[in-house]
């Protein structure tokens, strides 16, 4: 007895097959893509790094509301692990992101990072002086030991006093004065943070008010 097999019969098996392979292909590609879309791409100061979804079941502590406003993501930089927080609609307010960051470090126990899009200088210095750690296209940058508020290249010297540099120069004449003091020493001493008054202290010296020298690792004006 001989087997025939019959190619009406045998074509849809192939057929089949080869939109099962196809399939299957098709179906690994996607997954691959969408793995690739869970991961985020970050630039710090030029410097490329990804970040990672926070798995969901590391969002306890997280409100209702934060879950809809903003993503979430994991990553170390310089060693440092830190919760980026990514806001889905905009950039919030320099007040709101103080107070969340503040209450998600709180819940979760990491430093919380703003992923922002591009703003304004003000925005940047008004984020930096409410002590909000923030990433600002690739350019632009306040995380846990790290100061970019400005470009590093091209950067635009100022031709008036800010008022940040207003109230450094009143406190040096009327106050006390600051001659040889290092940003980090004036800070206390105004209601700005070291951030602002670094600012402040450049722009002193960008109108010829003041010179900045460099002391070990150390700026004192």
């Amino acid at each position: 007895m001989k087997l025939h097999i019959k190619s009406a019969l045998f074509r849809p098996n192939m057929l089949d097959s080869q939109l099962l392979s196809l399939f299957l292909h098709r179906f690994n590609t996607l997954l691959k893509c969408s793995r690739m879309e869970l991961k985020k791409e970050i630039r710090i100061l030029g410097r490329r790094f990804e970040v990672e979804p926070r798995a969901k079941e590391s969002l306890k502590g997280i409100t209702v509301g934060e879950k809809l406003s903003y993503r979430f993501y994991d990553g170390t930089y310089q060693g440092t692990p830190l919760l980026f927080v990514e806001p889905k609609k905009g950039n919030p307010s320099p007040r709101t992101c103080a107070i969340t960051g503040k209450r998600l470090t709180e819940a979760l126990g990491l430093p919380a990072v703003f992923i922002l899009a591009p703003g304004p200088t003000y925005e940047r210095h008004r984020l930096a002086d409410k002590g909000v750690f923030f990433v600002m296209s690739e350019e632009y940058a306040h995380l846990p030991g790290i100061i970019a508020l400005e470009k590093t290249s091209n950067r635009k010297i100022a031709e008036v006093l800010t008022p940040v540099a207003q109230y450094i120069l009143l406190y040096h004449l009327q106050v006390g004065s600051i001659e040889g003091m290092s940003p980090r020493d004036i800070a206390p001493l105004l209601p700005y943070s070291y951030e602002s008054v670094t600012l402040g202290v450049t722009c002193l010296e960008d109108v010829g008010l003041c010179q900045k020298i460099q002391n070990g690792q150390r700026s004192k004006s």
